[in-house]
């Protein structure tokens, strides 16, 4: 049976990322986080709070607190950065006429109206505060993933799995770079998009013609893609997506060995909720969804660990592809099944009696890092 692996941000956590919970924490305390001169927030313990990041922060925490008014009586759950990312987002957007949702403009009118005193002593208008607020955010979270751990015994079962040859895509909304890293040591060959090394760089091409690798599909993003351009140029035309084999995004060199730099200063990550769904039409995002599509479609199941179905557009691409063909099912790794119907969107929620009754799903009821490599292969062929 060709499975296809679907893994979400609850499959990093036996590796020591943080969880959600942990990064809106930080996000909200801005603990030891400050702007640098490159405009981009670090964190460093050793430094005090800057006066731009403090302000971020206070205006994070109005939104959050509002937020979770909202989210803890209407869902039952408390606000996280990426409600709050969404949110920000949606304003954003409005006031450069990239949507028009005249639902929010009383939103926006009493949010500008808390924004003002800061925006005045900041020296900027509420664009820029705004701008500020979703790259503090996506650098906060990038900056505390990117990070090398030795702790993945709980990827054995995958890694056992993977050379099995039942495995035939592995898809994750993980930011974070352990899978794959840990993977290619196990000598494991993975197809993600990206080129041979040129000079340091591997580069997106979106080639995914290998029969003898395993297609790798990060569909959120990753910490280590920069857009990278020519120091000589002021063109879109000349951007590139590349990873930076050293970790150095400012200082690599093109193929003609000219030097280059990262346009944005922060990686390509998608942060949010449902302001995700619009950037899965985009860019690498959308080659990387399309590629999701085709080897869904190729699988008989569908094995899913560390994701609670609280994507929508994820979600949809998964209920097309169970009804496509009979015969499909999903086999999902978690400890508790009541918990996980109960966080699902109603898409899944609502047709989890169903499927569990025609056997079109199939839950292990344990936590990812306690599945035996025995126990999951046994899974995979019946």
């Amino acid at each position: 049976m060709r499975t296809a692996i679907l893994l979400g941000a609850g499959s990093s956590l036996p590796a020591g990322f943080p969880s959600t919970e942990l990064l809106t924490e930080q996000v909200l305390s801005g603990s030891g986080v400050r702007r640098h001169t490159d405009n981009t927030y670090v964190i460093d313990d050793s430094q005090p709070t800057d006066k731009i990041s403090s302000y971020v922060t206070r205006l994070l925490r109005h939104i959050h607190d509002q937020a979770n008014q909202y989210l803890m009586k209407h869902v039952e759950r408390p606000a996280n950065y990426e409600d709050i990312y969404y949110i920000i987002d949606q304003v954003y957007e409005e006031e450069f006429f990239e949507s028009e949702n005249p639902a929010i403009y009383d939103y926006m009118d009493n949010l500008f109206k808390e924004m003002e005193p800061l925006c005045k002593s900041a020296g900027m208008d509420h664009k820029q505060l705004l701008n500020e607020m979703r790259n503090y955010i996506a650098d906060v979270v990038w900056r505390s993933l990117n990070r090398i751990v030795d702790s993945s015994g709980h990827l054995r079962a995958l890694e056992v799995a993977c050379k099995s040859n039942y495995v035939s895509s592995i898809s994750t909304l993980c930011h974070d770079t352990h899978v794959e890293s840990y993977l290619e040591v196990q000598e494991i060959s993975l197809d993600d998009g990206f080129s041979e090394e040129e000079l340091g760089v591997r580069y997106w091409n979106g080639n995914f013609s290998s029969i003898h690798k395993i297609p790798f599909l990060k569909l959120h993003g990753s910490v280590n893609w920069f857009r990278l351009r020519l120091d000589s140029s002021e063109s879109f035309y000349d951007d590139k997506i590349g990873i930076p084999l050293d970790g150095d995004h400012n200082h690599t060199r093109g193929s003609d060995g000219k030097f280059q730099f990262s346009l944005d200063g922060r990686p390509i990550l998608l942060i949010g909720t449902f302001n995700k769904i619009p950037k899965y039409t985009q860019g690498i995002i959308r080659e990387l969804h399309y590629q999701f599509r085709q080897t869904l479609l190729k699988s008989d199941q569908l094995l899913v660990c560390g994701y609670s179905f609280g994507d929508k557009g994820i979600n949809t691409e998964i209920i097309e592809w169970y009804y496509a063909e009979r015969g499909r099912r999903l086999l999902i790794i978690h400890p508790n099944s009541e918990e996980l119907v109960a966080n699902a969107r109603g898409a899944i929620r609502n047709k989890w009696d169903g499927w569990a009754e025609n056997g079109g799903v199939r839950l292990i009821s344990k936590r990812f890092e306690d599945v035996k490599k025995d126990e999951l292969l046994d899974y995979l062929k019946k």
